[in-house]
C-alpha cells in the first residue's frame, strides 16, 4: 500500500497518495501498536507527503512525533533517528 502512495505522489495524484499513507499509518497503529517501528516509519512517510504538498504545519506535527519515538526507541545517535526524511518501505 504504501508503494502505490509513493507511486501516486509521483504521479501527482496527491489525494490518493495521503489516502493511503493515511490508511497506512491507521492499520499500524490497530494491528501493530504506535510505537512499532513499522508504525512509526509509516507516520514519518505521511510527514514526508505533507511536506510535499506543502501541508507544512501537519508535517512538523507528525515529524517532531517521529524525532520522539525514534530518540526514545533507537536512541539519538542511531541513523534512523539522526536522518528520518528517509521514506521507509514499510
Amino acid at each position: 500500500m504504501n508503494n502505490l502512495a509513493v507511486t501516486y505522489e509521483s504521479l501527482g495524484k496527491s489525494g490518493d497518495a495521503e489516502m493511503l499513507q493515511i490508511k497506512v499509518l491507521d492499520l499500524g497503529n490497530r494491528f501493530l501498536g504506535e510505537e512499532h517501528p513499522d508504525t512509526i516509519s509509516a507516520m514519518n512517510n505521511l510527514a514526508n507527503t505533507y511536506e510535499s504538498f506543502g501541508k507544512y504545519a501537519d508535517a512538523e506535527k507528525l515529524q517532531i512525533q517521529v524525532l520522539d519515538m525514534r530518540s526514545r526507541f533507537l536512541g539519538e545517535e542511531h541513523p534512523d533517528t539522526i536522518n528520518p526524511g528517509l521514506k521507509s518501505k514499510f
